[in-house]
């Protein structure tokens, strides 16, 4: 007899259980370092192309205040959310440990719970909550970090 649409699997739901192991402390703390300098890479870049547009077309790029403020923080954010999204679930620090961030229920990141989870890792002292079971951007958006 094969179970219908409206029957739970146990087999699959026995094996999305066996698969969600939490990734280690150090798992997560190797993710942080790579996906942070990646981001500073990628902000470094843009900062050159705008001092390059902005000296061809000979008005001056403020060196400090909103707008670098704003690109940092975009920056950040864009990385997070989208190679975390399109990567489902990994980021380059993620595939290097071999872990994945998946919602609770052991589901792929939505769009939305890519986004937010990169928007709560700008609270101030979020990167301090990673010395306890969950981040703050797990525990709020419903998701973790899983080993792969």
């Amino acid at each position: 007899m094969t179970p219908t649409t409206n029957e739970p699997n146990l087999l699959v739901d026995l094996e999305q259980e066996l698969n969600l192991e939490p990734a280690s402390m150090g798992q997560r703390f190797a993710n942080f370092i790579v996906d942070y300098i990646v981001a500073i890479i990628i902000y470094v870049g843009i900062t050159i192309m705008m001092l390059f547009f902005s000296a061809s077309d000979g008005s001056e790029l403020e060196e400090e205040g909103f707008g670098s403020i704003f690109i940092s923080l975009f920056s950040f954010v864009a990385v997070y959310t989208l190679t975390e999204f399109l990567g489902k679930g990994k980021t380059l620090g993620k595939l290097i440990t071999r872990t994945r961030a998946v919602r609770n229920d052991g589901g792929l990141l939505t769009f939305k719970d890519a986004l937010l989870r990169s928007l709560i890792r700008l609270v101030p002292f979020e990167v301090f909550s990673g010395f306890g079971t969950y981040t703050w951007h797990d525990q709020w958006t419903n998701t973790m970090v899983r080993k792969d």
